[in-house]
């Protein structure tokens, strides 16, 4: 007999398996603490050379991610955004109020990246960001999948896409995400682990068993 328990567990032995994957379910990625690792979150790409007064407010803003302090980041992130002019750290406030589930401020932080974007190839992706929380996911498609090929990181752009999703239009959603996590099957652990916590929550149990088993397919050495 199948239970609701059948679907979820193939996600579960590969996860358990491969427990050294990033989680998903943390609110945000941490940072490493370095005026490096902040000039490339807001720098990937390659906008003008940031100042030392802003790379400290970065590196402030992350050192308040890591303490749960997420309002507060995000607060000095758009100010920073709007003074400077930089798309990234616009970006970057995005990402942030979209991971803490502040459907107003990623709004807001995603307003201000099309307009600093407008004009040039970036102004796709937050384009495609507000098709994405429309439902529209035939127009969002195509500049996801050329910005993930930008991404030496694609997981991270799976997770802000499922937390625009914000739990909702699961089944619909899940031709959009499976489409995009093809060219990554079998090679992006996380990426597998994560489509297939999205199919159990549509209850889509083939897809969960697909991409759990990918998932440990491409990560062998975690079953030694």
């Amino acid at each position: 007999m199948k239970t609701a328990f059948s679907h979820v567990l193939p996600c579960m032995l590969a996860g358990i398996m491969l427990s050294s994957a990033p989680d998903f379910s943390s609110a945000q990625e941490i940072p490493a603490d370095s005026k490096e690792a902040a000039a490339e979150k807001a720098d990937s790409y390659s906008y003008p050379a940031l100042t030392s007064d802003v790379l400290f407010s970065l590196i402030a803003s992350e050192i308040a991610v890591q303490r749960h302090q997420s309002g507060s980041a995000f607060l000095t992130l758009m100010e920073e955004a709007k003074k400077t002019g930089n798309p990234g750290i616009a970006r970057r406030a995005f990402a942030i109020a979209n991971l803490s589930a502040a459907p107003k401020e990623a709004s807001e932080a995603l307003a201000l990246w099309s307009k600093l974007t407008a004009g040039t190839p970036e102004a796709e992706v937050p384009a495609a960001y507000e098709a994405l929380r429309s439902g529209n996911f035939d127009a969002a498609e195509p500049a996801f999948a050329k910005y993930l090929k930008t991404q030496s990181r694609p997981s991270v752009v799976f997770q802000q896409i499922f937390a625009s999703l914000n739990g909702q239009r699961i089944d619909k959603a899940l031709p959009l995400l499976t489409s995009l996590a093809k060219p990554y099957e079998a090679s992006e652990p996380a990426v597998d682990l994560a489509i297939c916590s999205v199919a159990v929550q549509g209850a889509q149990r083939d897809i969960a068993e697909r991409f759990a088993r990918s998932a440990i397919k491409a990560a062998p050495q975690y079953l030694k």
